[in-house]
C-alpha cells in the first residue's frame, strides 16, 4: 500500500515542507493584517470613524455608496453596542470600572447621535487621551457629557453655538 511516504519514512516531500513553511509565514501575516485593518482600538480610531459618520448623516444626499453606509454603521453600531452592554451589565448588578469615577445618565430625549457628538467633541478636547482604549474614552466622554447629578454637560454637542 502506497501511503505517500518517501524512502526516509516521512509522509511529506521536501516540496510539501516548503509549502508548509510558506503557509506558516503567510497565515500569521494575514491575520496580523486583518487585525490592524478597520479595527477600532483607540479613541483616535473611534474618532476617525465617527466624525465622518456624523458628517455623512448630516449630508443632504439620500444616495450613499456602500463605503459611506459602512462608515455610519461602524460608528453607530459600536457606540450603541457599548451603551447597550454597559446598561445591561449595570441592570444585572455589575458596576462600571472604578476608573471612570462616575456613571452617565441619559436624558429621555437623548439619541445615539448625541452620544457620538459628545464623544467627538470630547476626543478633540482631550488629545492626550487619543491612545486610550476606545471603550474607555467613549465611556469617559459619556460621563462628562451626561453626568447623573443633573448638571449641564461640560462638553456641548458639536452643533451648539
Amino acid at each position: 500500500m502506497d501511503d505517500g511516504r518517501t524512502d526516509s519514512g516521512r509522509w511529506y516531500s521536501p516540496a510539501m515542507k516548503l509549502r508548509l513553511i510558506f503557509l506558516l509565514i503567510l497565515i500569521p501575516a494575514g491575520i496580523l493584517q486583518a487585525q490592524t485593518r478597520n479595527v477600532i482600538i483607540t479613541v483616535s480610531d473611534l474618532h476617525d470613524v465617527c466624525k465622518p459618520a456624523l458628517e455623512l448623516v448630516d449630508s443632504v444626499s439620500e444616495q450613499r455608496g456602500p463605503e459611506e453606509a459602512v462608515q455610519i454603521v461602524r460608528c453607530f453600531g459600536y457606540v450603541e453596542g457599548v451603551v447597550s452592554a454597559v446598561i445591561r451589565l449595570s441592570v444585572a448588578g455589575f458596576m462600571i470600572d472604578p476608573l471612570y469615577e462616575g456613571t452617565f445618565c441619559f436624558p429621555e430625549t437623548t439619541e445615539p447621535r448625541n452620544w457620538i457628538e459628545s464623544f467627538v467633541a470630547w476626543a478633540e478636547d482631550n488629545p492626550e487621551k487619543l491612545e486610550t482604549p476606545a471603550v474607555d474614552g467613549f465611556l469617559l466622554a459619556l460621563i462628562d457629557a451626561f453626568p447623573c447629578d443633573g448638571s449641564v454637560a461640560s462638553t456641548p454637542p458639536a452643533d451648539s453655538p
